[in-house]
């Protein structure tokens, strides 16, 4: 006999949750494992799992971009503050770090 398949939800947003229980989430026995872009709790516990509307979708996608965008900006921020700790640790001005770094970057290949 196979095991039922649980999902996390916030039956508020109605959203599917991968990063587990947090207060308000509930548990949700389905069928199949929801999509949590394209799936949204219905609150029906016979049929638990709706289509999400385009605008969920959208919503759910720019979200997904701005995450994106804000840990690439994050990235650059502490590679730029770790090339200025090592030109204060070194005596080297910014601007001399900054050709090392892009001189170093362009011999990786």
């Amino acid at each position: 006999m196979s095991e039922q398949k649980t999902a996390v939800a916030d039956p508020v947003t109605g959203l599917f949750c991968e990063d587990g229980m947090k207060p308000g989430r509930i548990v949700v026995p389905v069928p199949d494992n929801p999509d949590p872009r394209r799936h949204r709790y219905s609150g029906d516990p016979e049929d638990p799992i709706r289509d999400a509307t385009p605008s969920e979708i959208a919503y759910a996608d720019a979200a997904t971009a701005t995450v994106r965008e804000q840990a690439a900006f994050d990235e650059f921020r502490i590679i730029k503050a770790l090339a200025l700790v090592v030109a204060d640790l070194t005596g080297k001005t910014p601007a001399q770090m900054a050709a090392l770094v892009k001189a170093r970057y362009r011999a990786l290949g």
